[in-house]
């Protein structure tokens, strides 16, 4: 009877045992979110839109040497044909554990080109990122593919909002779960550093004493390292031998990188003296008529690239003078002109940027 008893106890203690190992092993069968899990977290987050998303993004999951591998496109022709500014947006790219997105994951993310071919011959070719994920290295079970955005004040035409999309990763298998990316709103944070996508307009009037209608017109690279246009415009420009510096190298019409616009006219006026009651024209002591004032109407243009240098525009040869630094709202500084014994006073000048324009700082337009 005692073994009989004994026997139930052991049984009783090994059903015990099996049991609590069953309900242990549901309870964290049960703890695994699964796809539908993750997308009700994520309900809230609106759907992007055209208004939201001018980038055009949009993605395809697909199996890279049994690892997924997520190719992103974009719509927008200011991105899609320039492969330098998709590698500066290749590092707005990231991936997070869907569970918890602040944890970031490693993965490889690259530009890839498509090439368009028309009866074998090459019509256009067009960029996108790639983003590989090691099956080996990330096992997250569902992923969180992030864009931290393109900001208003880098380009009006691309200005896309923080946004992501959704992921089940499973190596081969892998698939999205959202079709179409959400709007990030307060996710997370974009921390990268803001660039222009294409070439900057600036310009502005120049307060020349006298003058009329004087303005630059500048265009700039988007990295803002060159000067790809440089105009110098007016209705009547002013200048008088006082406002010459004649320390100043004069360089040969050979050497100058400006030539007159189109249609461009000067007139002088020459100074005069008395001679035995008589005024006659003044005349310097290398036997040259003394210029008392000149005007032109027209201006000068640059005929080459000029390169900028720590965000400065410094031109010391005639006729155009000029020390201007380059912001991203503006560029700011000081104008003259010299030519033929003439020049204008230096005057203190901001050139807006037209193309993207911004807020300028209160300190630099009250100077």
């Amino acid at each position: 009877m005692k073994n009989v008893t004994l026997e139930h106890r052991k049984s009783f203690v090994r059903n015990m045992v099996t049991a609590g190992i069953v309900s242990l092993c549901l309870i964290m069968v049960g703890c695994k979110p699964s796809a539908k899990d993750i997308l009700k977290k994520y309900d809230t987050y609106g759907e992007t839109g055209t208004d939201t998303d001018k980038a055009g993004i949009s993605f395809t999951v697909q199996a890279f040497a049994d690892n997924p591998m997520i190719s992103i496109t974009y719509s927008c022709p200011l991105l899609n044909t320039s492969e330098d500014l998709i590698w500066k947006l290749s590092e707005r790219w990231f991936v997070a554990d869907a569970e918890n997105p602040t944890v970031k994951l490693p993965v490889k993310i690259g530009v890839a080109s498509i090439s368009k071919t028309v009866n074998d011959s090459l019509q256009s070719i067009t960029y996108g990122n790639t983003i590989l994920i090691k099956a080996d290295s990330v096992k997250s079970p569902f992923l969180l593919i992030g864009f931290e955005g393109i900001s208003s004040t880098e380009s009006k035409e691309a200005e896309t909002l923080p946004l992501f999309f959704l992921v089940e990763n499973n190596k081969a298998d892998s698939k999205a779960l959202t079709s179409v990316p959400r709007l990030a709103g307060e996710l997370f944070a974009a921390g990268y550093k803001p660039v222009f996508f294409s070439e900057q307009e600036y310009s502005g009037e120049i307060p020349f004493e006298k003058s009329k209608n004087a303005a630059l017109h500048l265009t700039l690279s988007a990295d803002l390292k060159k000067v790809v246009k440089f105009k110098l415009s007016a209705d009547n420009l002013y200048l008088t031998p006082e406002n010459l510096d004649k320390q100043r190298k004069n360089l040969s019409k050979q050497e100058s990188i400006f030539k007159y616009l189109e249609n461009s006219t000067m007139s002088l006026d020459f100074a005069t003296t008395k001679v035995n009651g008589y005024n006659v024209q003044a005349v310097d002591a290398s036997g040259n008529y003394v210029i008392s004032k000149l005007q032109l109407v027209g201006g000068f243009e640059a005929t080459s690239l000029i390169e900028t240098i720590d965000n400065k525009i410094k031109l010391d040869d005639r006729p155009v003078i000029c020390d201007l630094t380059i912001t991203n709202a503006c560029i700011y500084g000081t104008v003259k002109v010299e030519m033929d014994d003439c020049g204008t006073k230096s005057v203190y000048a901001v050139f807006k940027n037209t193309t993207t324009p911004q807020e300028i700082p209160e300190n630099i337009l009250d100077k």
